[in-house]
């Protein structure tokens, strides 16, 4: 029998073809593993600098929260680490012709790779809105909300942003008459439409404010006449808004307010403001109540008097005859002095002086009624005031024929008819101390 026997050529030749095969295996594993470690670290390197943008989001929302706090217009550089995560430096500064701070946040991942961000942020308004009540809504006839800039034209003492604002719009009604709507029939269509009865309704506009995990509630009846215009000018929006807590700030004096008229020698706050015993501006005050009598006024030379109550708003003579009504909350504004206000000349749309239409004149008197604090807020018979009211809690109980220049925030309203509410847009520089984001951007490095 022949058999086959290896030459030691052939052997040769097996022993080659093997050690290629083995080089051509290596090197295919060598390339797969430097594929996998380079997609690997690829991989890696986006969470890392994933992991960096979030640190300059974060660094961007701890500037936001330490802006108020901020001297002189600017936000000094500070760092935090934040252990293996990584680190992050925040800085900002105050626009010099606008309420916006420049935000710009850097992010870095403990691997070294890092990620820049630049965002805006701007006050939330205290006062946005011409009215804003949290619940049980209920208007009385005749109500009426406007708004204006300042007295120079009529066109400037109706401006169309005298909107209610609500957190429960189911509960948002009109009195039997609707309302009446004349007001707006006498400013948004006396104004914008030349008299041709074409706004019927008693507001320019309506927010319902709603939780965003609920349906949206649209109020009732809106877009009848007499009841809450039509969209665009009603409108639902998330979330509620939250009036912010009221606590009067340390170190402010309480006092018990008297309530009946001060003599010569006293003074307020522990007397009732009238014509003899003025409000000092510039200056807090914690009372146990406020009175503000016929002929009460502000003196604003030092700044707008800011007043916390744990009681009763009274605004007028409760009781008393509209003559002696004339000015219940502040007097007219003092256009013997240009810097308080300009001397306009004409009428609004209810024959009322423009002078009365000071652009942020109201801003003088800002009232605040502290937490817990369930008390009315009390207008006398045809009561008119120029100010602020802000109550979480608080009722309003108004008589006929008010009329205010300002804003208001509060818990409800349980009013009578005719009530009429001038929004200074002057006064949504007022801020309830909370920043919030605009234009956040990232920039390259």
């Amino acid at each position: 029998m022949n058999r086959f026997r290896p030459t030691a050529h052939d052997e040769q030749g097996s022993m080659i073809l093997a050690i290629m095969v083995i080089f051509v295996a290596t090197a295919l594993i060598t390339g797969v593993v430097a594929l996998v470690y380079n997609d690997l670290k690829v991989t890696r390197r986006a969470g890392d600098s994933a992991n960096a943008l979030q640190l300059a989001d974060a660094a961007v929302n701890d500037a936001v929260k330490e802006i108020p706090d901020a001297v002189a217009g600017s936000l000094p550089s500070t760092t935090k680490t934040l252990g293996t995560a990584g680190s992050y430096t925040y800085s900002a500064t105050l626009d010099p012709v606008a309420p916006i701070w420049h935000v710009d946040a850097w992010g870095i991942d403990n691997t070294g790779v890092r990620r820049h961000v630049q965002a805006d942020a701007v006050p939330e308004s205290l006062f946005s809105n011409a009215f804003f009540v949290d619940s049980a809504v209920a208007l009385p006839s005749g109500v009426s909300m406007d708004s204006f800039t300042d007295g120079s034209t009529l066109q400037s003492t109706c401006t169309r942003k005298g909107t209610l604002g609500t957190n429960n719009p189911a509960n948002l009604s009109f009195s039997s008459s609707g309302g009446g709507g004349n007001g707006q029939q006498g400013c948004t269509d006396a104004v914008w439409y030349g008299g041709a009865n074409t706004w019927a309704y008693p507001v320019d506009g309506c927010v319902a404010y709603h939780d965003p995990n609920q349906p949206a509630t649209w109020p009732p009846q809106y877009g009848t006449a007499n009841h809450c215009p039509p969209t665009p000018y009603t409108l639902v929006k998330a979330p509620k808004f939250s009036i912010p807590s009221i606590v009067a700030p340390s170190g402010t004096p309480f006092v018990t307010q008297s309530s009946s008229a001060g003599t010569a020698a006293q003074s307020w706050p522990q007397v009732p403001c009238d014509a003899t015993h003025h409000i000092p501006g510039g200056a807090r005050y914690y009372v146990s109540q406020v009175t503000l009598l016929p002929g009460c006024r502000v003196d604003t030379a030092n700044g707008p008097a800011i007043i916390y109550t744990t009681g009763s708003v009274n605004i007028g003579i409760q009781n008393g005859g509209s003559s002696s009504n004339r000015t219940p909350g502040m007097n007219a504004p003092d256009t013997s002095n240009p810097l308080f206000c300009p001397t306009y000349s004409g009428t609004d749309w209810r024959s009322n002086s423009r002078t009365l239409y000071c652009p942020g004149w109201s801003a003088n008197l800002q009232i605040y009624m502290t937490d817990g604090n369930t008390n009315s807020i009390n207008f006398g018979n045809a009561a008119t005031f120029w100010g602020v009211i802000l109550g979480q809690n608080a009722q309003i109980a108004t008589a006929p024929q008010v009329e205010m220049w300002g804003a208001l925030r509060i818990g409800g309203l349980a009013g009578s008819s005719q009530l009429t509410l001038h929004y200074d847009e002057a006064l949504g520089s007022i801020s309830t101390g909370v920043y919030t984001i605009e234009n956040w951007r990232e920039e390259p490095q």
